[in-house]
């Protein structure tokens, strides 16, 4: 009775705002997210970018299929294996896996908001969620995000048809999507105090705790080989995300805090941050007795807090907090519908589709605008030269094929591992320090090949510190990859016989 009552006084309340603005159609709103879908995936295909290190490294763990690997779960992995085996490993392929997954994602945004009020608010939930800067930005790139962002959401919206359709179901479900949150991203834990804040505080629910118990069992078991992988490679995930964090390195400083704050107007977008902090945030408090306000609110409130505090004490990037943004979108286009602002709805989807037009074209715009594109503005930097290195180590590699090719920096090992073709998988990292930074680290052993030649790409030119390990270390050939007018990177290969050990 609760339910029909708020649906039917929420239908009222819709209504009565179309002399005030137009409400977008589902036909309209399909239409967009067919559009949005196909003009991302042309733009990936037509203006082909060079994988960027991580996202090459991704594709490089897809090749060995682990429970874990040194600084992500295996979830990235898992899904570039699968969807590189239908549709191939070149880069725009690769990326256009996210593209994808970002449209499930706001598919599962379209039906927690379904949940929890009716059709208008979820077709306006799963656009703001998909026109949002950092989603606009991270549908064009291979990420952890894509995988994390599409688990949160199936588990919240189970989570909402456990607690409002009293689907007991729900909980199991959203204990299982948990589980593959947690091989996709760490930060899924934060989704049990968010469930927890609303049951405690929500008065007039019931809350089957033996099914809420059951559920985390659940997605401890799906985590449990992760958890697993960590034990036996010296835990190395969570040392990593220990490490980049910084949690050992306080620093209190509200100086992080408002950068980190002022990033995430970047993520949701300028017109719907304010829109969020003038029509939710700012009446929340009158708006508490909501029990579904409350809802968004928690999941919004909780995961933001949480991250607020990382960046306060040691620091946090921008895209950690963007699973708030699933209930925020929510409750943002619940609050302005009702209140009859929906003309303010469609020009935060304006701003945010303008906003995404900068972002894929900023090339244009500086040919307009005659601004020269150098390191300091170039947003594309990280990906720049990387297939012409490939193609002149692979044209020398292949001159020494009884040599393995031997890298001294993961970025490049990354890179030219996906360019060189056919792939040297056999490529090692140098590491004499026996730094353990990364996952090359973790599994590669130089010492096992004592006596192997290889062919060495390095930014230092030879000097002593070659002569240690090898035999014989000659210069082969030096060379500049070009990357703007004027500005190039300066590489040497060498020809380095018989590793002697790092010992």
């Amino acid at each position: 009775m609760f339910k029909m009552k708020h649906l039917l006084q929420a239908q009222a309340s819709y209504a009565s705002t179309q002399p005030i603005g137009r409400v977008l159609s589902m036909h309209s709103g399909l239409c967009l997210v067919l559009f949005l879908l196909g003009y991302r995936l042309l733009l990936l295909a037509i203006y082909p970018l060079n994988l960027q290190f991580d996202e090459a490294q991704y594709w490089l763990w897809s090749q060995s299929l682990a429970w874990g690997y040194f600084s992500k779960p295996p979830m990235i992995a898992w899904f570039l294996s699968m969807y590189q085996w239908f549709f191939g490993e070149q880069a725009w392929v690769l990326k256009s896996m996210s593209t994808w997954l970002y449209v499930i994602t706001a598919v599962g945004v379209y039906g927690t908001a379904y949940t929890l009020y009716r059709r208008e608010v979820a077709l306006y939930s799963a656009l703001l969620f998909l026109t949002m800067p950092g989603v606009s930005l991270a549908s064009m790139i291979v990420s952890t995000d894509a995988c994390f962002m599409l688990f949160w959401v199936l588990s919240v919206w189970m989570v909402s048809k456990a607690f409002f359709e009293k689907w007991s179901a729900g909980w199991l479900w959203g204990g299982f999507f948990a589980g593959l949150g947690l091989l996709s991203k760490y930060t899924m834990l934060l989704l049990l105090p968010s469930c927890l804040l609303y049951a405690l505080t929500e008065q007039k629910k019931k809350v089957p705790w033996g099914l809420v118990v059951l559920a985390c069992v659940i997605a401890f078991l799906v985590w449990l080989p992760n958890l697993y992988w960590n034990w036996t490679h010296q835990m190395s995930s969570f040392r990593h995300l220990a490490e980049i964090s910084q949690v050992a390195k306080s620093r209190f400083h509200f100086t992080e805090l408002f950068v980190f704050l002022g990033a995430q107007v970047g993520v949701l977008g300028v017109g719907t941050s304010f829109l969020l902090v003038r029509y939710c945030l700012l009446s929340y408090v009158k708006d508490y007795v909501d029990t579904r306000i409350h809802f968004c609110a928690c999941f919004f409130l909780v995961f933001l807090g949480v991250i607020c505090v990382q960046a306060f004490i040691s620091r946090a990037f921008a895209n950690w907090a963007a699973p708030c943004y699933v209930t925020a979108v929510i409750w943002l286009s619940h609050r302005l519908l009702q209140t009859g602002h929906v003309r303010a709805l469609n020009l935060a989807l304006v701003v945010n589709l303008l906003t995404m037009g900068v972002m894929y074209h900023h090339m244009s715009l500086y040919s307009l605008f005659s601004i020269e594109l150098n390191e300091k503005n170039d947003p594309m930097r990280v990906v720049r030269g990387w297939d012409h290195l490939g193609a002149e180590v692979g044209s020398l590699l292949a001159q020494y094929p009884d040599r393995y090719l031997l890298v001294d920096n993961r970025k490049h090992y990354t890179e030219l591992v996906y360019y060189i073709k056919p792939h040297p998988f056999t490529a090692q990292l140098f590491n004499p320090q026996r730094h353990l930074k990364n996952h090359f680290h973790l599994v590669q052993d130089l010492n096992l090949l004592r006596g192997q030649s290889f062919l060495w790409l390095t930014q230092r030119p030879l000097e002593d510190a070659h002569h240690r390990y090898f035999q014989r270390v000659r210069l082969l050939k030096s060379f500049d990859i070009p990357i703007y007018p004027g500005k190039s990177k300066h590489y040497y290969v060498l020809l380095a016989d018989q590793f002697q050990g790092y010992d």
